[in-house]
């Protein structure tokens, strides 16, 4: 079969079933990346109209890796008139995607 042999099947096979639970479920390694904390706190509807800033980096503060992760940013908020207002920021994910905590 082309030469591919039943291993790198076999390999390719779990790495995809491995992709696909971690980014459907509330897996997460890793901390979120700049953008997916902009994009989480964009989707609450009252930030729409702020530049937003990672200053500081996420770090887990709470959950585990394998069960609803927490991770704390600091983001530096920018509205329209140019005041400005810096606050940690708790981002999770839940059903796969990246949510901003109350």
């Amino acid at each position: 079969m082309l030469g591919i042999g039943k291993g790198t099947i076999i390999t390719a096979a779990v790495a995809y079933g491995l992709y696909y639970y971690v980014s459907t479920h509330d897996v997460a390694p890793f901390p979120p990346s700049e953008s997916v904390v902009k994009s989480a706190i964009k989707k609450r509807g009252e930030y729409q109209n702020y530049k937003l800033e990672v200053t500081k980096k996420c770090r887990r503060t709470g959950g585990k890796v394998w069960e609803r992760s927490i991770f704390t940013c600091t983001v530096e908020f920018v509205s329209l008139d140019n005041v400005t207002d810096e606050h940690p920021v708790k981002i999770t994910k839940i059903n796969g995607q990246w949510v901003m905590q109350d």
